[in-house]
């Protein structure tokens, strides 16, 4: 390669990060935006941009610059969502683009070959899988919802559930009144359907606190945290299953939920998934996508790239 540039990035339904290296793998720029899932954000296709363009502008060169781009994209389910999201990029990128969907590019974060199955649980929950041939098997919405808010959101319904008397007692509405500082549970549901509501209100939010007291062994807290494994785990097995692994496989677990000190989570998607080696994700989902496009180009550039990373707070969920 001349000295050009390889850009990585992974689009979220919270974030957009785009990192930027030189040639050598040296990481010398990076960009941060909000959601580019063009599902979810009718400026998806702005907010992608404007991640690449910032990294760009850190890295001292502009996207014409650019001799590879790997993207991993949430909201890249359907054709016609790829087809969008390739012209966009192929219009501000001067060299190849590569489009996947966040979940399938996420199994190069724990993969040296992007090959396994990968369990995605952060404001959303996904699995999906790539096979050694290449083939990919993902669907962009699965029969239940996941991720921190359905967990936020089970266990907030949990509260209101006690409350009316046709739900057990639980632990967390103590901890949901101190979360959204209400005076008690009439007020709490005030604060999360009202018109005006902040956007602080999300049920995502909560998940944290369902995870601590879970963790903490309240059996409602519990339940929905086994439910959400279970779930992400039976999805995990229908894409090994479609995929045809018949013995063991990398399972690559991702997402801020699971960085959560509890194992209950864990525990539920393994026994969904028991011929599944879990992984822990090595890279941040922006530096898979790094690592993806360098792929692509046959250069090996895994030292340069963990030399360069910027700090931790630029991949941080605020």
């Amino acid at each position: 390669m001349s000295n050009r540039f390889v850009l990585g990035c992974d689009g979220g339904n919270t974030k957009t990060i785009a990192l930027v290296a030189r040639d050598d793998g040296t990481i010398v720029g990076w960009g941060r935006a909000g959601s580019s899932d063009v599902h979810d954000n009718p400026a998806a296709l702005d907010e992608l941009t404007r991640a690449v363009t910032d990294a760009c502008a850190m890295a001292g060169c502009t996207g014409a610059d650019i001799s590879h781009a790997a993207f991993g994209l949430a909201g890249a389910d359907w054709p016609e969502d790829f087809a969008l999201l390739d012209e966009t990029m192929r219009g501000a990128i001067g060299g190849g683009v590569l489009v996947l969907n966040d979940a399938v590019n996420a199994i190069r974060c724990g993969t040296p070959d992007g090959v396994g199955i990968l369990v995605s649980c952060g404001t959303g929950g996904t699995a999906a899988g790539m096979s050694a041939d290449g083939t990919i098997y993902h669907r962009g919405f699965w029969p239940e919802p996941s991720g921190a808010r359905e967990i936020g959101r089970l266990g907030l319904s949990a509260v209101q559930r006690a409350y009316l008397g046709i739900g057990l007692p639980t632990a967390l509405t103590e901890r949901a009144l101190a979360r959204y500082d209400a005076a008690d549970p009439d007020a709490l549901l005030h604060l999360l359907t009202r018109r005006d509501r902040d956007s602080n209100t999300d049920s995502r939010w909560f998940c944290p606190d369902v995870l601590d007291v879970a963790a903490e062994g309240d059996p409602i807290a519990m339940a929905i945290v086994r439910r959400e494994g279970k779930v992400l785990g039976e999805q995990a097995a229908v894409c090994a299953r479609e995929l045809g692994f018949t013995g063991a496989f990398p399972l690559v677990l991702v997402g801020g939920v699971f960085r959560h000190p509890t194992s209950l989570l864990r525990e539920a998607v393994q026994a969904e998934v028991p011929l599944g080696v879990p992984v822990e994700a090595a890279v941040e989902p922006a530096v898979g996508a790094l690592l993806r496009a360098f792929d692509a180009l046959g250069v090996s550039v895994n030292e340069a790239v963990q030399a360069s990373l910027p700090a931790a707070s630029v991949f941080a969920t605020s």
